[in-house]
């Protein structure tokens, strides 16, 4: 098990407010989280941190990005939008109504005004780990693919996704978009048009790759 974090305040003045205290972090998690969801987080961090050093990404930012992606994920939707404030208009009237769909915005707020949290990177990969955006860096990539295939995840295609995960973090980001679709289809609930749209430019991405070669 990876932890980069745990035992040491981690700094990063230029990315926060204040030094952040990776270990009072996991432990307001553990109040306000169940046991199941605070398992989940831990197992995204875990994981995350694992792909970071894959791909040459700071995995300190990979913990902390992984331990507070769903950090208000249990919170009624009042009070995430409270959370969000001003932000809510950026969403589409119907997004307002799910907070499966307001948490990722939320969550990015409430890093930043709660524990000073200024790493565009740690943000990006908050706001966007449950519809994706075309323009994910590699940080939100990895948080998106960690959430999906940490190790408490069970069902058909995950252990594909881990394994892709190894080795093409783009391809394991299909794999993902691709389950999540089919899911949402088959349940006739509204797609996100950022979902279609990150599959479609990661194949796209793909496509230009191999021509090129």
């Amino acid at each position: 098990m990876i932890w980069f974090l745990r035992d040491r305040w981690h700094p990063l003045p230029e990315r926060m407010e204040r030094p952040v205290d990776v270990r009072e972090i996991e432990q307001e998690l553990v109040n306000s989280l169940t046991g199941r969801r605070f398992a989940h987080v831990l197992g995204t961090a875990m994981m995350a941190a694992g792909l970071a050093v894959r791909y040459g990404v700071d995995p300190d930012q990979a913990w902390l990005a992984g331990l507070l992606h769903d950090a208000v994920r249990e919170w009624p939707l009042a009070k995430q939008l409270e959370q969000l404030g001003e932000e809510s208009r950026s969403l589409d009237s119907w997004e307002i109504t799910w907070a499966e769909l307001v948490h990722g915005p939320a969550g990015a707020c409430w890093a930043g005004n709660h524990y000073g949290i200024r790493d565009p990177a740690i943000l990006e990969a908050i706001r966007f780990h449950t519809v994706g955006n075309p323009q994910m860096g590699l940080l939100a990539k990895i948080i998106f693919v960690a959430d999906k295939a940490e190790p408490n995840r069970n069902y058909p295609g995950v252990e594909t996704v881990r394994c892709l995960a190894n080795s093409a973090i783009d391809s394991a980001m299909i794999a993902c978009l691709e389950q999540s679709i089919r899911y949402i289809l088959d349940q006739g609930i509204l797609l996100h048009p950022l979902t279609v749209a990150t599959r479609n430019q990661l194949l796209l991405t793909q496509k230009n790759i191999q021509k090129e070669e």
